[in-house]
This record gives structure tokens, sequence and C-alpha cells, in this order.
């Protein structure tokens, strides 16, 4: 995470942040059910730990996984293990 504070103050841009409802309420006109599926996917994110929630967060933001290894400051391979990892933890907890 200090990684990536690190890069954005170097950058010297800093990203909108927009809460997570925020997302799931403007789909909710769209699909009743999808915007369910939404809210329940993104309560489950935000019990993870912070590595795990910013890793998923960037995936699901199609970013690649260069890239995200570059964000949080660990390697490629780093990023698929510990992405497979929490997308098997995340459906456990979907499954309770």
């Amino acid at each position: 995470m200090n990684t990536c504070i690190t890069f954005l103050r170097r950058s010297n841009t800093r990203p909108q942040t927009v809460p997570m409802t925020a997302n799931v309420a403007s789909m909710a006109a769209e699909d009743n059910e999808t915007a369910g599926q939404l809210r329940e996917l993104y309560r489950l994110i935000s019990q993870l730990g912070k590595l795990e929630r910013a890793l998923i967060l960037l995936w699901l933001e199609e970013r690649s996984y260069e890239e995200i290894a570059d964000i949080l400051g660990i390697t490629k391979t780093n990023v698929a293990v510990k992405l497979n990892r929490t997308k098997e933890k995340l459906k456990k907890m979907s499954n309770r």
C-alpha cells in the first residue's frame, strides 16, 4: 500500500474517489438482480484485508497483471497467485 501511495504522490495525480455504494446505486435502476449481486460482491470485498481488497479492485478495473504488480510493489507471478487465492476466498465467503 505504501508503494501505491508513493507512486500516486510522485505522479502528482489524485484519483477521484467514489464510494462503492454509488456505483451499485446507479446500476440498481438498470437491473435489480445485477445490482443485488454487485452489492453482495462489494460487501464481501469490504471484508477482505487491505492487500486483497486492493488487488481485487484493481483486477475489477481490468488492469493488467503487470500494472497491478507495479502499483502494489509485488511480482507479476505473486499477483497471479494472490488473485487466485482471493477469488477462491470470495467464492467460499459467498457460499456461507
